[in-house]
């Protein structure tokens, strides 16, 4: 019998142990949440990438040069890329910007094909 004591007695500690590790990591959540909820500091600037700001963050603006003349048709996003569909007086074609820096990655000039 002393033997399932010392078994008891260890696994009583054990609970303890592991109930205080639980309450402590409840209270370290809730402060953390209640601190995010009341901080009145102003937001972070936004990340950058090599050195420029990120086109998916606040406060990013570019300018994407397209023909004069040029009417937005559809737009496509992605992870890596946003492709803007134009259409201008030669005919449609796709603008791709990369989506982290706003620099255009190329155009694709769409051309009919006569059978």
């Amino acid at each position: 019998m002393p033997e399932r004591t010392g078994c008891v007695r260890a696994l009583l500690i054990t609970v303890i142990v592991l109930g205080i590790l639980l309450v402590g990591g409840l209270a370290v959540v809730v402060g953390t949440i209640i601190k995010r909820v009341t901080d009145d500091s102003p937001s972070p600037r936004p990340e950058t990438i090599n050195g420029k700001i990120s086109i998916s963050e606040p406060g990013f603006e570019n300018i994407i040069n397209v023909p004069e003349g040029a009417a937005l048709m559809a737009t496509e996003i992605n992870d890596r890329k946003i492709i803007l569909h134009l259409r201008d007086a030669e005919g449609d074609f796709l603008l791709l910007v990369n989506m982290k820096t706003g620099q255009e990655i190329g155009r694709v000039r769409l051309k009919t094909q006569k059978n």
